[in-house]
């Protein structure tokens, strides 16, 4: 009987580990890393077009796969050269007229896992956005939504 008592308590024992293991948190080496800011930010009005578009991740960006377009409402892509630097990534754009745009981003983060995600912004005196979802990229294949994949 005592051998019976004793795996009992094992088993008690390990269970009670089991579950206290599922309630904890996640250590952070096991997130995904995330977008920290941008500049522009979601939904800023610029009264002049900038330069760049600058992302600051949670960790350093790979450069395989990582990707930002710049949009506006049809789709055209003002982006150009795309720059990494740790956990900044940078794209360099042409002049955007006055105009509603979304920076559609993809990028592989530190574990190698894509996040993505879309930042709408505004140049100049354009009123309010037009309601609906963004326009699709024809060019590129870049994920509407800021969660991690994978």
């Amino acid at each position: 009987m005592p051998s019976r008592t004793l795996r009992a308590a094992r088993v008690a024992s390990f269970a009670t580990a089991l579950a206290l293991a599922c309630l904890l948190p996640a250590p952070a080496a096991l997130a995904h890393d995330r977008l920290i800011s941008s500049s522009p930010s979601a939904g800023e009005t610029l009264a002049d077009s900038p330069d760049q578009i600058v992302l600051t991740m949670s960790a350093d960006a790979l450069e395989i796969g990582t990707e930002i377009l710049v949009t506006d409402l049809e789709g055209a892509d003002y982006a150009r050269d795309l720059t990494l630097d740790g956990p900044r990534v940078t794209v360099e754009l042409d002049a955007l007229p006055d105009g509603f745009y979304d920076v559609r981003w993809r990028v592989v983060s530190s574990d190698g896992h894509p996040i993505s995600g879309i930042i709408p912004f505004s140049v100049g005196p354009v009123g309010e956005r037009p309601s609906g979802e963004p326009s699709p990229v024809a060019t590129a294949s870049a994920a509407p939504t800021e969660e991690a994949a994978g």
